[in-house]
């Protein structure tokens, strides 16, 4: 797996308009790899901000390491540093390794209604209900949280607009960051649910589970 670390410029135009719709950042940065992409190959992304007064930071997560300068041919400047892309093929986790983690995700469940015998997906708002997710989720992708060091936040994007087929749709999304420790209780599955992410909207720049040994 490749980690790409990305400084934004936000003096470049498309940089702006990115900031604000993470359907459109997804698009952006596909123009980094291969298009159909590779069946084995999964993108996920992050947006960060360090602080008010630092530049905006993209974390990407691919198989294959990515051509970012094909977003500079189209985009002038949409860099300020150049990228950092780092292997991660390398790392070796083992059965009860503790680690310090950040994940933006998508708390969610699936609702199913009886009278329109239609099934749709569901926000979750409550702190509760978030952790609940995150610590099932966790079970079934090889992991357990400790409870007692989580920390609970909404992440910025609510509101945004997706163009196709020449109409625009609003969309709205719910992202939530957590923070905190995890143990690593089965080692293969673990690794297998951070390349293929947790939870729903990948593509709108949820599901990357970043980590760092203690």
């Amino acid at each position: 797996m490749r980690l790409s670390k990305l400084i934004l410029n936000i003096e470049c135009p498309q940089v702006k308009t990115d900031l604000g719709n993470p359907h459109q950042l997804h698009r952006t940065i596909l123009r980094a790899f291969p298009t159909p992409l590779p069946q084995n190959e999964r993108v996920l992304f992050r947006l960060e901000y360090p602080s008010s007064n630092q530049p905006p930071i993209l974390l990407v997560q691919s198989h294959e390491s990515p051509t970012w300068q094909n977003i500079e041919v189209v985009y002038l400047r949409y860099f300020l540093t150049k990228p950092e892309v780092k292997n991660i093929d390398r790392i070796h986790i083992f059965d009860g390794d503790v680690m310090r983690f950040r994940l933006r995700a998508n708390p969610s469940k699936r609702v199913y209604y009886q009278r329109s015998q239609t099934s749709k997906r569901i926000s979750l708002f409550s702190e509760k209900s978030r952790r609940v997710w995150l610590v099932e989720k966790a079970r079934k992708c090889g992991f357990e949280v400790w409870e007692e060091s989580l920390l609970v936040r909404d992440a910025p994007y609510r509101t945004f607009f997706i163009s196709k087929d020449n109409e625009t749709h609003r969309a709205t999304i719910n992202m939530v960051d957590f923070d905190g420790l995890l143990k690593v209780k089965h080692a293969n599955q673990f690794l297998e649910a951070v390349f293929r992410g947790i939870g729903p909207a990948k593509a709108l720049g949820c599901g990357l589970l970043s980590f760092a040994k203690l």
